[in-house]
């Protein structure tokens, strides 16, 4: 999958996402999402916090470094303002690609 498609399928899940935030609010427990892997390219993990955490950050770059997925969503369902954050893992380094705070 070149990058383009992955970037196309980031955006799907992030308005999927986004809707789902958007109808129900925040509030629920986070045992109430689970991990995906979207085609085997593609890592979302999912929480239910007020704020996002460089734990948080660190957990899906773990999950990336482990599995060997390039590309993660982070996204939070329990802060007001809906978070989602994109990271990208490459051989040198992992970086945040896009961090989208409010959708």
């Amino acid at each position: 999958m070149d990058t383009t498609e992955i970037m196309s399928l980031c955006d799907l899940v992030r308005e999927t996402a986004y809707a789902i935030h958007d109808y129900h609010g925040n509030g629920y427990l986070e045992k109430v999402y689970e991990n995906a892997l979207v085609n085997e390219v593609l890592l979302i993990e999912l929480k239910a916090c007020r704020v996002l955490t460089t734990e948080h950050q660190s957990q899906l770059l773990h999950y990336l470094k482990a599995t060997g997925v390039e590309h993660g969503l982070l996204i939070n369902f329990g802060s007001y303002k809906f978070e989602i954050k994109k990271f990208v893992k490459t051989e040198e380094r992992l970086f945040t690609a896009r961090d989208h705070k409010e959708c």
